[in-house]
């Protein structure tokens, strides 16, 4: 996470004193420790992710920085998921944040591990729109950066696009530390 910051913060078509967060699945177990140990994130979505309990270092334990969080935080979880279960898991992690109430949400939706594209496409949107500044209103000024966080590609990077480059790139490639990739 910190060496895509530093990335970021190279390209002067992102907007570093608007950065969020998005981490999917593992990226969302980590959530906590990243957004802990960052604090210049303006706001976070947390896919699919919570708390496992493995043997695990405590100084790498996102459960006790997790109390450490105070910045908006949208949770999406699926009812049915095998790997962060809602009841012993995801619901846990939501609780432990220290965000104020006001400012974080858990979208709980019917499914395991895969949620349906629209849910997370429309909570992801409004969710950095509200909090880091709608791209749609710079057109002539630096994007919103978001930077995401994963175990696996995300295949729903649209949501991650819209957020990471200005309108008038839509179609171009974007750059990331580990490569091309389009969207």
């Amino acid at each position: 996470f910190r060496r895509s910051t530093d990335w970021a913060e190279t390209r002067d078509d992102l907007d570093m004193e608007r950065l969020g967060y998005y981490g999917y699945s593992w990226g969302a177990r980590l959530g906590p420790l990243m957004l802990a140990l960052k604090p210049r994130v303006g706001a976070a979505v947390l896919r699919v992710g919570g708390l496992r309990f493995q043997k695990t270092m405590p100084e790498a334990e996102p459960f006790h920085f997790a109390s450490r969080v105070r910045i908006p935080v949208l949770m999406l979880s699926g009812e049915l998921d095998h790997l962060f279960p809602l009841e012993t898991s995801a619901k846990h992690l939501f609780e432990l944040l220290g965000t104020p109430e006001s400012l974080k949400r858990h979208v709980v939706e019917e499914g395991g591990h895969l949620l349906r594209d629209e849910t997370v496409i429309t909570e992801t949107l409004e969710w950095f729109d509200r909090f880091v500044g709608p791209v749609r209103q710079y057109p002539q000024r630096a994007a919103p950066a978001v930077i995401c966080v994963s175990n696996t590609p995300a295949p729903k990077a649209r949501a991650f696009r819209v957020h990471t480059s200005s309108p008038s790139a839509a179609g171009q490639p974007l750059r990331t530390t580990s490569g091309q990739h389009r969207f």
